[in-house]
Formats: structure tokens, sequence, C-alpha cells
């Protein structure tokens, strides 16, 4: 489940910034900032620091620091403009539509 959690800080950052967030020159580079989540920010770059927070946590090259999706849902940039009471309604209705194709 944190690999996922990974893999989403990878997307949110490409979302965020529309570049990749681990570059270099060979592949053996990559493969090393990748491991120890070794990336940059672009120099003109918008995101604001409850995003890049919200990044940070989700790319921890410590798995058992990662972020896990708690964390993403107390992340007060995540959150900006966020209804909870929407969420509830559309998991309660996902929870049902399973229920009936489950057949049970």
């Amino acid at each position: 489940m944190r690999n996922d959690m990974w893999a989403c800080g990878v997307i949110l950052y490409v979302m965020l910034t529309a570049c990749m967030p681990f570059e270099a020159k060979n592949e053996g580079d990559l493969k090393r900032r990748i491991k120890e989540a070794v990336y940059r920010w672009p120099a003109v770059s918008t995101v604001s620091e409850g995003a890049r927070q919200l990044v940070r946590g989700l790319i921890e090259k410590d798995v058992h620091s990662r972020a896990v999706i708690g964390d993403v849902f107390e992340n007060g940039w995540f959150n900006e403009g966020f209804n909870k009471v929407k969420l509830m309604l559309a998991e309660q209705s996902l929870q049902g539509s399973a229920h009936h194709i489950g057949g049970s």
C-alpha cells in the first residue's frame, strides 16, 4: 500500500508541475535518485507549501515514514475546499453499488 502512495506522490508532482520529479543523465543515476528520493521543484514553480509538503510525505524514501491515506486527508492543501459530507455520500453510494453487484 505504501508503494502505491509513493506512486501517487509522483503522479501528484507531475500534475502540479507538468514535469517528472526524477531526472538524470543515465539509468544508474536515475535509479539512485529514485531510491534516495532526490528531486527538485522547477525553478519557476507556483506550487504551494502545503502541496509540496504532501508530495514530500508521499515520495518519502523511508517506507515506514511515508504518508498513508489518512495523512493525505489531514493535509491542509488537500482539504482546501473539500467537502467531507460529499465524500461520505459518495462512499455510501459506492458501497451500495458494490453490495448490489455482488448479489448479496
